[in-house]
């Protein structure tokens, strides 16, 4: 990974522990989407980055967050009912392809 790191020019970034769950909250809550803290930590390391300013407000980022958070939630059992209980949002195929084009 360290190779592919430096050959890309790419960075290594920690982030606490804290700032994960809070990100995987904030990710239900936001977002509708329970993820496990593993794919919470990218996006904490992405917030942090664009906080220090090294990745801009307008970049184009992609964080692959894979893994369910409903098989962790002894973890976080409270906030993952929270995020059950949401009302869904409308599905609009047209606003979702007008923001990624």
């Amino acid at each position: 990974m360290l190779v592919a790191v430096r050959e890309s020019g790419g960075l290594v970034v920690g982030v606490s522990d804290t700032a994960i769950f809070e990100m995987q909250q904030r990710a239900g809550r936001e977002e509708g989407i329970w993820i496990e803290p593993a794919s919470a930590a990218p996006l904490a390391a992405l917030a942090q980055l664009r906080d220090q300013g090294q990745i801009q407000a307008e970049a184009r980022v992609v964080c692959v967050c894979s893994g369910t958070g409903f098989k962790d939630t002894h973890l976080a059992a409270e906030a993952a009912e929270a995020v059950n209980r949401q009302t869904p949002l409308p599905f609009d195929a047209a606003e979702i392809s007008g923001k990624i084009s």
